[in-house]
């Protein structure tokens, strides 16, 4: 049986291009997985031409009932690890409601940590000038993968 593996990464495509060593080490190092995606409407077409993701998919832009949909869709599988590498609050939220052994975090401020600590979700706080290399590696350390990024 495959290990599902969850990625969010809701922003624009310079943060998914920042961010795509960190994905293709985790695929690399998570033998027999199905990789997913959830992007933006700003990269969802790009994210689509990487060969190293199983599958894309796209968070709903507008609409609370097609948010909700689009949350019970995932509810449908469970996750071996679910990252969240945007630091949006509604990618964070979206992962309370899904079953995963492990879940990491990308926060930008204390709130959004704190709100992580409590739901038991290891999270690893960015600042602006700090070494995203560094922080995604911190997110991979806090699973059983044990993997270095080193395309970066």
């Amino acid at each position: 049986m495959k290990n599902n593996i969850l990625i969010f990464r809701t922003d624009r495509i310079g943060d998914l291009l920042l961010t795509c060593p960190t994905i293709k080490t985790i695929k690399d190092n998570s033998q027999d997985s199905n990789l997913m995606l959830i992007t933006s409407h700003f990269n969802y077409k790009y994210a689509k031409t990487l060969n190293f993701l199983d599958e894309v998919l796209l968070f709903p832009k507008k609409g609370l009932f097609n948010k909700i949909r689009f949350i019970l869709s995932l509810l449908k599988k469970k996750y071996k690890y679910i990252f969240i590498f945007d630091g949006k609050e509604r990618s964070i939220i979206c992962s309370l409601f899904l079953k995963s052994e492990f879940k990491t975090a990308k926060v930008i401020n204390k709130k959004q940590s704190f709100f992580c600590n409590l739901f038991f979700i290891k999270n690893e706080i960015d600042v602006f000038g700090k070494d995203l290399n560094q922080v995604h590696q911190k997110l991979l350390d806090y699973t059983k993968l044990k993997a270095k990024i080193d395309n970066f």
